[in-house]
């Protein structure tokens, strides 16, 4: 659910009141009183819940919960029906669902006139504050710990114990470790890139998830990770990041894992254990890599990677088979004498 130390939360809305502002089509008159309390993924859904569904690759997130309203196109309606929950039907459901998070919840930020250090945030008598650093509503900054030059910690943010925030950070909707390093201009804990369509055009998916960064993680600069759009974007302990690498929402790393400078990875991967990735390694959404892999630079991966298995090449491949071919290739290239 919805974790209010970062996000404020309007309350309960009835579907009736709903209906015109998200684009769904009649609504059975039983239904104008129902009251949404909180947006959820599939997997969390429950009473006074509103979820959306958009097809099969859904379905084992679908049936592992039941309740609430659920929003789908007409053709999905029985499916929902069956898995126990209550079919809205609309042409557009992430759509429908984007704009009821923003009838439901509003992220806090820094207000305009704030003191540089808000008087509610809880900051321990060891820990250092360099001039210029702003620090929100709320914000705990544990001893030690020390808050460059016109960092910004954003409301409600949990700072550990003898982190260290560069310069120009900006860190919000996120737990940070203890004896981690945020490099300088990173960003954790910004909006990731959701995007969805309706009859008009392109509608922006709000981002109401978070980030928890474990103990002794290192964070380049100017790296970017995305909080979570329902859930939490993860970094497990000792895992360490290079610069200018991007990490998508709701993506999961695991522990002790090296990350080179330039990687991409989208939203809703899962890193396993001591993974290392080499320069420039892309890994498109949704994908699992397996504990003990290794990526070498540049590799393009689109599909999961076993356990213990080294891949190399665009798209990315076992390297011997990679090899194999480009020794191939080479070979066919060669002019004959």
């Amino acid at each position: 659910m919805i974790n209010t130390r970062y996000y404020h939360y309007y309350g309960a809305v009835y579907l009736s009141k709903l209906r015109d502002e998200i684009g769904l089509g009649e609504l059975d008159p039983s239904l104008h009183d129902y009251e949404i309390e909180h947006a959820v993924s599939l997997t969390d859904r429950s009473d006074k819940t509103i979820s959306y569904y958009m097809g099969k690759k859904y379905n084992d997130a679908l049936n592992s919960a039941s309740g609430g309203v659920v929003l789908c196109k007409p053709d999905h309606a029985q499916i929902v029906s069956d898995a126990g929950s209550i079919a809205l039907i609309t042409s557009y459901p992430r759509a429908a669902f984007a704009k009821t998070i923003r009838k439901l919840y509003a992220r806090k930020d820094v207000s305009s006139g704030d003191p540089f250090i808000n008087p509610s945030a809880n900051i321990h008598e060891d820990a250092h504050i360099l001039p210029g650093a702003v620090i929100g509503a709320q914000a705990v900054i544990s001893a030690g710990a020390r808050i460059g030059p016109n960092a910004v910690i954003g409301p409600g943010v949990l700072i550990g114990a003898h982190t260290h925030i560069d310069a120009l950070a900006v860190v919000t909707c996120a737990d940070i470790g203890a004896y981690c390093r945020i490099g300088a201009g990173a960003i954790i804990g910004g909006e990731g890139f959701g995007v969805t369509k309706d009859k008009i055009g392109n509608i922006d998916l709000d981002h109401i998830g978070t980030v928890i960064l474990a103990d002794h993680v290192s964070i380049g600069s100017n790296t970017t990770i995305d909080r979570g759009m329902l859930d939490v974007t993860q970094i497990g302990v000792r895992t360490k990041i290079d610069n200018l690498c991007q990490i998508g929402h709701n993506t999961v790393i695991g522990d002790d894992c090296l990350i080179a400078a330039h990687v991409g990875i989208s939203g809703s991967c899962t890193i396993g254990h001591r993974v290392m990735m080499g320069g420039n390694v892309g890994i498109a959404d949704h994908i699992r890599v397996g504990d003990d892999v290794v990526l070498a630079g540049a590799s393009g991966v689109m599909k999961n990677v076993p356990n213990g298995e080294v891949w190399s090449g665009f798209p990315a491949k076992p390297t011997r088979t990679h090899m194999r071919e480009v020794a191939t290739l080479s070979k066919l290239a060669r002019r004959k004498k």
